[in-house]
């Protein structure tokens, strides 16, 4: 793995971590809703186990060919994370708004993570990405299901 990998390997974890944070949030937000707050928890904890996953690979270094984005676009990725955190913490959405970012930056994390990290010839360490794409998939649907239970208002 070459020392770009590494990095992008670990804006990776950030930004899964930085979700946990928009995730734990929400959960605060929206605390008087058990089941959308159980639902925000459960986000949050996978999220960090996709941190923990960006940090496994990196321990597969040789397994891994190399990283199809560069450092700037996760950082941008990790930017576009932080700004959503940041909206999170002054503007107080309401359920069906948060819903409806939360599905959004999840649609666009399922593609980021099987096909845009990482060239990844071997099998072993492949798995562990469309794990995360698939987690990344269920969260959407999760999410969506929780959307229809909260009415346009």
């Amino acid at each position: 793995m070459t020392d770009d990998a590494y990095e992008v390997f670990t804006i990776c974890a950030a930004v899964e971590r930085k979700m946990g944070e928009v995730y734990q949030r929400f959960a605060q937000l929206h605390r008087n809703d058990p089941t959308l707050h159980r639902l925000w928890l459960k986000t949050a904890g996978e999220e960090e186990n996709h941190a923990l996953q960006f940090d496994r690979a990196k321990s597969h270094a040789s397994e891994i060919a190399g990283t199809i984005i560069t450092t700037d676009v996760a950082r941008g990725l990790l930017k576009a994370a932080e700004t959503f955190l940041a909206d999170v913490r002054s503007q107080r959405p309401r359920p069906r708004e948060a819903l409806q970012s939360a599905i959004q930056f999840e649609q666009r994390m399922a593609e980021f993570h099987l096909t845009h990290v990482a060239i990844i010839p071997r099998t072993a360490v492949r798995k562990l990405f469309e794990a995360m794409h698939k987690a990344d998939r269920d969260h959407t649907t999760a999410l969506d299901l929780e959307l229809s239970r909260h009415p346009k208002q």
